[in-house]
C-alpha cells in the first residue's frame, strides 16, 4: 500500500513538473501577438510615421521664418509625438515571420531622429548638410512609400 502512494506522489509530481516546465517554455517562446493584429498595428504605426513625417518636412520649409524658441518647442513636441507613435503591442513578442518588419520600422525611426538632428543643426547651429539629409528623406521615403 505504501507503494502505491509513492508511485501516486512521484507521478503527481512529475506531471507538475512537466506542466510548469513546458509553460516556461511556452511564455518564453510563443508570440503574444497575433500576426493579423501584429499587421494591423505595423499598417497604424506607417500611417503615424507618414504623418509624422510630413510634420517634420513642412517645419523644415518654413524654417527661415521660426525663431530659435518656435523651433525648440515644436522639436519638444515632435519627439514626443515620434516616441508615442509606436504601437505598445510591437513592443511584445511577435511571430518570427515578422521580425524583419520589426528591424524595417525600428530602421525607419532611427532615420526620422537622424533627419531631425540634421535639421536641428541647421535651425539652431547654421550647420547644413545637404547630401545627409537628402540620402535620409530618399530612405524614408522609400520605405512610407511616399515616391
Amino acid at each position: 500500500m505504501e507503494k502505491r502512494y509513492l508511485i501516486i506522489s512521484l507521478l503527481i509530481l512529475v506531471m507538475v513538473a512537466v506542466a510548469f516546465g513546458f509553460s516556461r517554455y511556452y511564455f518564453k517562446i510563443m508570440p503574444q501577438v497575433s500576426t493579423a493584429e501584429a499587421t494591423g498595428h505595423f499598417e497604424e504605426y506607417g500611417n503615424s510615421l507618414v504623418d509624422i513625417y510630413k510634420e517634420l518636412e513642412e517645419k523644415h520649409n518654413s524654417v527661415s521664418l521660426l525663431s530659435k524658441e518656435e523651433w525648440k518647442e515644436f522639436s519638444a513636441s515632435w519627439i514626443a509625438k515620434l516616441s508615442e507613435s509606436r504601437p505598445e503591442e510591437l513592443s511584445k513578442r511577435l511571430p518570427e515571420a515578422l521580425k524583419g518588419e520589426t528591424y524595417r520600422f525600428s530602421k525607419v525611426y532611427e532615420d526620422l531622429l537622424r533627419l531631425w538632428q540634421e535639421y536641428n543643426d541647421e535651425a539652431l547651429e547654421g550647420k547644413t548638410r545637404i547630401e545627409k539629409q537628402t540620402d535620409l528623406k530618399n530612405q524614408i521615403e522609400e520605405f512610407l512609400e511616399l515616391k
